[in-house]
C-alpha cells in the first residue's frame, strides 16, 4: 500500500466526509455489543447522512458561485393546502436531544468538528451561507454539551424601536396612554361651571299681564 493511500484528504469536503464515516464507524462498533442502542444508531445514521448529504449540495453550489442571492418567499398557505401532496401519516421518531454521541457513544468528535469550523473555507461558507449555520448547529449539539461556537451562533436581533413596539402592543388590544381631555364648552382654564337646578325655569320672571278693564 502506497503512502499516498494512507494520508489523510486535504478538501474542506472530503475531510467531512471522513469525519461523517467515523462517527459511523464507532457507532455500528458500539452497536456490537451494546444491541440495545440498534434503534438510535439507524436514527442518527441517518441524520450524520442527511447533513452530509445537504452540506456537500450547499458547497457545491458555494464553489460554482451559485448561491441564492436571498431566501425564497413562502407560498401561500392556500396554495399550500391545494398543492395535492398526500399528508404523511405518522411522523418518525424523533431523535433524543443531548450530545448522543458522547452520553451514549462515548466518543468525543467535537474536537474534529471544531477543527472543520476553523478551516478558512468553512468559515467562508458559513459567512456566504446561513444556511451552512442551520445543518451544523444541531449536529455540533449531537456531538457536544458546550455552547456553541462563535462562528455557529446567530447574531443577535436588533431591538425594535420603543414607537414600534408601542404600536404593536396598541395593535394587540393594549391599553393606551391615556390622553389630557380640552376643556369643556371651549371656555378658558379655571372657569367654573355651576350646575344649574331641574327647577331652575320656575325661578324666571313671568311675563306682565295687561290691565284689568274698567
Amino acid at each position: 500500500m502506497s503512502a499516498a493511500a494512507l494520508s489523510p484528504p486535504t478538501g474542506l469536503m472530503p475531510r467531512f466526509s471522513g469525519f461523517i464515516n467515523a462517527m459511523k464507524r464507532t457507532m455500528g462498533d458500539v452497536m456490537l455489543y451494546r444491541h440495545e442502542v440498534g434503534p438510535l444508531v439507524l436514527l442518527l445514521g441517518e441524520f450524520l447522512t442527511a447533513t452530509q448529504r445537504r452540506l456537500t449540495a450547499l458547497h457545491a453550489r458555494f464553489a460554482a458561485g451559485k448561491l441564492a442571492a436571498a431566501p425564497r418567499s413562502p407560498r401561500p398557505a392556500v396554495e399550500r393546502v391545494a398543492g395535492g401532496r398526500p399528508r404523511a401519516g405518522r411522523r418518525p421518531p424523533a431523535i433524543p436531544p443531548g450530545p448522543l454521541l458522547l452520553t451514549v457513544f462515548r466518543a468525543g468528535f467535537d474536537e474534529m468538528l471544531q477543527a472543520l469550523l476553523d478551516d478558512p473555507e468553512m468559515r467562508a461558507l458559513l459567512a456566504a451561507s446561513p444556511q451552512a449555520g442551520r445543518i451544523l448547529r444541531p449536529l455540533w449539539r449531537k456531538l457536544s454539551p458546550r455552547p456553541l461556537p462563535a462562528v455557529l451562533r446567530l447574531p443577535p436581533r436588533p431591538r425594535r424601536p420603543k414607537a414600534a413596539r408601542v404600536a404593536r402592543s396598541e395593535s394587540r388590544g393594549g391599553t393606551p396612554s391615556p390622553q389630557p381631555s380640552p376643556p369643556l364648552g371651549g371656555e378658558g382654564e379655571g372657569t367654573r361651571h355651576e350646575p344649574r337646578s331641574a327647577a331652575a325655569g320656575l325661578w324666571e320672571p313671568t311675563p306682565c299681564l295687561p290691565p284689568w278693564p274698567d
